[in-house]
């Protein structure tokens, strides 16, 4: 119970923050509409079956000989992204084709950041890093590895008085630049709630974001006990086993139908 106390304001955080990915539009900074079908109509996308029969032609031309599978329907699978960027405001279009279907997120933007220093300098680290790839890649006998990430190196300067924090980049030199009371990135509500249920692993030199993880894993643990110390309780009631096997058979089967769909779903 005190356990339940302590930690019902993260159960609740977790619940809400969920909502937020399935409902864009709460504590939402821009407005959603939809696009207009004039601006639609104008498209006029290739038919699905005429792609797929030129694309098994060109095939056949290549000496790959394939044919159809029976009762195979050629469709469009997700939708295009436009983002278009002005002075006041930050728009992202989402067109389904198969439907002619869009709407357009408005969002709107501060004025971008003026920085007096340059965008670059000289990398720091960018043969060190080149090395290690290639030292990985021959020790694991692969044809290459590739930097996806690399540390920067943060200080803090003061110019005209008012004091900056920078950070070099060591791969391509990239100057991140802003003033110490700024924050990295504009955020909103939305954003930060959602960037914080992303959060995830602990942290070799953040204790906030170290206690954060550790906040997660105390609260998953406690939400499976509640669920097996449920099972033990429901367990001991014996008028009421019949109905509630009844129940947990059900509830598995629907998890397990579910997430078979939506593994089809996400990776074939």
């Amino acid at each position: 119970m005190h356990f339940g106390l302590i930690l019902m304001p993260l159960v609740l955080l977790y619940g809400v923050t969920g909502l937020l990915f399935n409902h864009p539009t709460i504590f939402a900074a821009g407005t959603t509409e939809q696009i207009s079908e004039d601006m639609l109509a104008s498209l006029v996308w290739p038919e699905a079956e005429a792609v797929a029969n030129s694309a098994i032609q060109q095939l056949a031309e290549a000496g790959i000989e394939v044919e159809r599978a029976p009762n195979d329907k050629a469709g469009y699978e997700d939708y295009v992204i436009i983002d278009s960027t002005g002075t006041d405001e930050r728009r992202r279009y989402r067109v389904w084709p198969n439907d002619s279907y869009g709407t357009v997120r408005i969002t709107p933007t501060t004025d971008a950041r003026v920085s007096p220093f340059p965008n670059r300098l000289e990398p720091f680290a960018a043969d060190l890093l080149q090395s290690l790839a290639d030292d990985i890649a021959e020790t694991d006998e692969q044809q290459g590895a590739r930097v996806r990430l690399a540390p920067g190196v943060e200080f803090a300067v003061m110019l005209d008085g008012k004091k900056w924090v920078l950070e070099v980049d060591g791969r391509d030199g990239r100057l991140d630049a802003r003033p110490v009371s700024e924050p990295t990135r504009p955020y909103d509500v939305r954003t930060f709630l959602t960037r914080l249920h992303r959060s995830h692993g602990y942290s070799r030199d953040d204790s906030s974001r170290w206690l954060w993880a550790l906040a997660v894993d105390v609260t998953s643990s406690m939400m499976v006990f509640w669920a097996i110390s449920g099972m033990i309780m429901w367990w001991q009631i014996k008028p009421t086993r019949s109905l509630g096997m009844a129940f947990v058979v059900l509830g598995v089967i629907a998890v397990f139908a579910l997430g078979w769909a939506m593994l089809r779903a996400i990776y074939y």
